[in-house]
């Protein structure tokens, strides 16, 4: 596994740095802008401020396994609740504390915009 920046520096929409940490052999981590209409969805009532968003991209050669991708994220911690887009639906994402000023959260989706809620 190995850690890859996807961060406020890919696109100007993007409000912080995420680092995605996932297989290295199996995947790239690409930079991707946030879908049409994104950032303009609430969640309960809530505006969402998005950090960033990419595509997990399979590697050229890379064996088809049959089940959804695992990987970890970190990012800084934030005030709300934070969330993902699943591509039709927002959802909260559990995360842990890791008291340095970041959170982690593992995912199975394939490629989440994710953010904090106000």
């Amino acid at each position: 596994m190995k850690k890859f920046k996807v961060g406020k520096q890919d696109f100007p929409e993007f409000a912080g740095d995420v680092e995605v940490e996932v297989d290295e052999t199996q995947f790239d981590v690409v930079p991707e802008r946030f879908p049409p209409g994104l950032t303009e969805r609430l969640y309960k009532g809530r505006r969402v401020r998005w950090v960033a968003n990419f595509v997990l991209k399979k590697k050229p050669g890379a064996a088809r396994r049959g089940v959804k991708v695992k990987y970890a994220i970190e990012l800084d911690k934030s005030t709300g609740e934070l969330v993902y887009f699943d591509g039709r639906e927002i959802f909260p994402l559990p995360f842990r504390d890791l008291g340095n000023g970041k959170v982690r959260a593992e995912l199975e989706a394939d490629d989440p915009a994710t953010g904090w809620t106000p």
